[in-house]
């Protein structure tokens, strides 16, 4: 909502949207441009890719993905990674 109008409307869709008050047409449209629905699902998926890279990296220097978890941000994202993976839920 921080882009004047446009960013009112854009809000304004995707709350209509999570209402089920989006006419079908409009969110067909919207998806045909590849419309964000959810902002956080962005962002969490922009941080994922930036962790995934950071670990190719760590990989290429180190020949492993064996990342200490109190590494920094990098270590706690394996660990989390790897207890996603255990609970099925990666």
């Amino acid at each position: 909502q921080k882009q004047g109008e446009l960013g009112t409307w854009v809000h304004r869709q995707r709350l209509l949207r999570k209402k089920g008050e989006l006419n079908q047409d409009r969110v067909d449209k919207l998806n045909t441009i590849g419309f964000s629905w959810s902002v956080q699902a962005d962002a969490n998926e922009s941080k994922w890719e930036k962790r995934y890279v950071e670990l190719t990296e760590y990989q290429a220097k180190h020949v492993d993905c064996n990342v200490p978890q109190k590494q920094g941000e990098l270590g706690t994202w394996v660990h989390r990674q790897r207890l996603l993976r255990k609970k099925g839920e990666l």
